[in-house]
């Protein structure tokens, strides 16, 4: 059934004639683009005419010169010649006629383009098949190759997340799924029946009696000369596409038709084969009755939930007590880009939780082996610049003499050995200033992941210090580091200026009543072998939930929050760097861990991200969190009264009580911090 508005699929066609070019009275040039690729079977086609409005506007990637204040006929010869050529993708955007009931205009958005093949004719008829494309980019954790990925598929698994708009509907099922090991070598999948998108990704539904494969290699010049790929869907003609299926092999045979029976003394099942009960409360596995003992996934397992259930168990073993839910806001906010702070009275396990975190990812942290994935850098109160932590170059015997914590070594580690992750902790962080020491790493954090490069010293110099080999002048810090930091809050430390928390989830961990410890719900862990978690795994855990994203509610809340902030000081305020960084922890946030829902996640920002930065004397911020009487009555200022105003977003429970305490401590010291 078709709904206005942005559509949640992709079509393909092209500029038939300098005739499908109009301008409108307002002076803008939009063409119409015809199809030759289907809308999905749960669209009726009776709604849809064949073709796509496209203003010239959208057309920004190519190279189109096109002046209002030409002549119609120019303009008109312009785009013609710009987008002749060319195979157009677009998400369509679906307006309802107002004058003609059950009428719709399709407009086209999202646009993307690519070089029509010489060999395409625009006269013939023809039509374009999309299909899925998985590979070790937007592949599910473990599926690493072909064989897994037919694993997957054969047992109903889940299989990757589409990058591409792709239709939802459960019986828009697509006329097969690749998967590409490269480019030049591809597998082909036929015989699907049903599809399932879930927050995870994709599950495709196989019939055993129509399933084949055909392999696509290098030799098969008219398939690539035919095919057209726009991320991670190729398009391909229906003739190609339809005469290797005349090459292809049956897929599924007799032993996977086969009812499969899985006991629970079977050494090998895997974690979520296993009847259990989720720790976070809801039930993962259910089992049915029959002739034989059969086991059924009622909920797929994501791997944040593993991660944190491993997290728990491994501290629990250890004696030490956190709440869950600083557990999952731990592990979403290594997740988000930055850096993770844990503040708090000392003694409250900080560096203890990043080490268990890391044994929960399977890292190396032993400093006998190879080489250690988790660096600990104690830092000094009497650092003074980032000479004192990365080193420096000694021209007087040519050689670069690294910082003794190791530090170096690691990042060097670290961007050879990309595929695995680090993690990098300073410890008790605010001992020393951390925009002294700390200076080009508050840099680096502020770079996107991909383009971050650490300067040890001027590339000069290279070629005259003999241990350059080992220390380059740049180390690339990619994705696979991760930085966390502890900190103190007593009168020995340092504070942290706007600049670091611009950059830093800044948690204060909660302290579990020493009575209740007994209490925790131990649960003896399940002893699977388990792998160490890559950086492609740890990136496939990231924004799995994108429907949690900042709404227009939330970014008016954040935007009021800004101008009270603002109001009190010009210099301190919410910069889109904190918008977008509250962005990405909400879609973060697993869906199968319910210790924190969306509202309590944005209560934890407004805590991590903003509130940290309401601190001065009583004349500066008392407005902003208001009054609280010696026997403690309170009253609003003006932050509480915007949390009010958006009352419908969250309770704002931990918000209120940092507002409150800020707002006691103006009465017994006159300031915060």
């Amino acid at each position: 059934m078709l709904t206005t508005g942005k559509q949640d699929f992709k079509v393909v066609g092209y500029l038939n004639s300098m005739d499908d070019i109009s301008i409108n009275a307002n002076g803008y040039a939009f063409i119409k683009l015809k199809t030759i690729s289907d809308v999905p079977e749960s669209i009726d086609i009776n709604d849809f005419h064949g073709d796509i409005n496209i203003y010239v506007s959208k057309f920004n990637m190519v190279s189109l010169y096109d002046n209002i204040y030409d002549a119609d006929e120019v303009r008109i010869q312009n785009i013609w010649e710009a987008l002749d050529p060319l195979l157009i993708s677009v998400t369509p955007y679906v307006k309802s006629d107002t004058d003609r009931p059950n009428k719709y205009w399709w407009w086209g958005d999202n646009v993307e383009v690519q070089k029509l093949s010489p060999n395409f004719n625009k006269q013939d008829e023809i039509k374009l098949i999309n299909i899925p494309v998985f590979s070790k980019d937007n592949s599910s954790t473990g599926i690493d190759k072909e064989s897994d990925f037919e694993l997957a598929l054969e047992s109903n698994k889940l299989l990757g997340k589409l990058k591409s708009d792709w239709p939802h509907d459960e019986y828009d099922v697509p006329e097969a799924v690749i998967w590409k090991t490269t480019d030049f070598d591809l597998t082909v999948y036929s015989g699907i029946d049903q599809q399932n998108f879930t927050n995870y990704g994709v599950i495709f539904t196989l019939d055993s009696n129509k399933a084949q494969k055909v392999h696509i290699s290098e030799d098969d010049s008219d398939w690539f000369n035919s095919q057209y790929q726009f991320k991670d869907i190729i398009y391909v003609s229906s003739d190609t596409l339809f005469s290797e299926y005349k090459k292809a092999n049956l897929l599924m045979n007799t032993k996977h038709s086969e009812n499969v029976v899985i006991t629970e003394k079977d050494e090998n099942i895997s974690t979520e084969k296993r009847l259990e009960r989720n720790e976070f409360g809801s039930k993962i596995l259910d089992q049915k009755s029959s002739k034989e003992t059969e086991f059924v996934v009622d909920k797929i397992v994501s791997k944040d939930f593993e991660l944190i259930k491993r997290l728990k168990e491994n501290t629990l073993q250890k004696g030490l007590y956190y709440s869950e839910k600083d557990l999952v806001n731990f592990h979403v906010s290594m997740k988000t880009d930055g850096m993770v702070i844990l503040s708090g009275l000392s003694g409250t396990g900080k560096s203890k939780l990043v080490t268990e975190y890391a044994n929960a990812l399977q890292l190396s942290s032993s400093e006998n082996a190879s080489r250690s994935q988790v660096r600990f850098v104690p830092v000094r109160p009497f650092w003074a610049d980032d000479s004192d932590l990365l080193g420096y170059a000694d021209t007087v015997n040519n050689v670069y003499r690294p910082g003794d914590s190791g530090l170096i070594d690691t990042l060097v580690d670290a961007q050879i050995h990309s595929e695995d992750l680090f993690i990098i902790v300073f410890d008790e962080m605010n001992l020393a200033r951390v925009e002294h020491y700390f200076s080009q790493f508050l840099s680096v954090l502020e770079m996107s992941a991909g383009t971050r490069v650490l300067k040890l010293y001027n590339q000069q110099l290279e070629s005259r210090l003999y241990n350059s080999e080992k220390y380059p002048a740049n180390i690339s810090i990619g994705e696979n580091v991760l930085f966390v930091g502890t900190v103190n809050t007593d009168e020995s430390t340092y504070q942290f200026s706007d600049k670091v928390l611009d950059r830093s989830n800044v948690m204060t961990l909660e302290m579990i009543p020493f009575g209740s410890a007994e209490l925790l719900d131990y649960s003896t862990p399940i002893h699977v072998k388990r792998e160490p978690v890559k950086t492609d795994d740890f990136k496939k855990m990231k924004k799995i939930n994108p429907e949690a994203h900042l709404t227009t509610a939330d970014k008016n809340m954040l935007w009021d929050l800004h101008q009270a902030i603002n109001q009190v000081d010009v210099n301190v305020g919410i910069g889109w760097r904190i918008v977008k960084q509250i962005d990405q922890y909400l879609m973060n946030l697993p869906f199968d861990v319910p210790t924190l829902s969306r509202s309590n996640a944005l209560d934890m920002q407004i805590v991590q991200r903003i509130l940290t930065k309401i601190r001065g004397s009583e004349d500066q911020i008392r407005e902003l969190v208001g009054k609280t009487t010696p026997e403690g009555k309170h009253s609003n200022g003006k932050l509480e009264d915007i949390l009010d105003s958006y009352d419908n977003l969250s309770k704002f429970d931990q918000s209120r009580k940092i507002i409150e305490r800020k707002s006691r401590e103006l009465n017994v010291y006159g300031f915060t911090v």
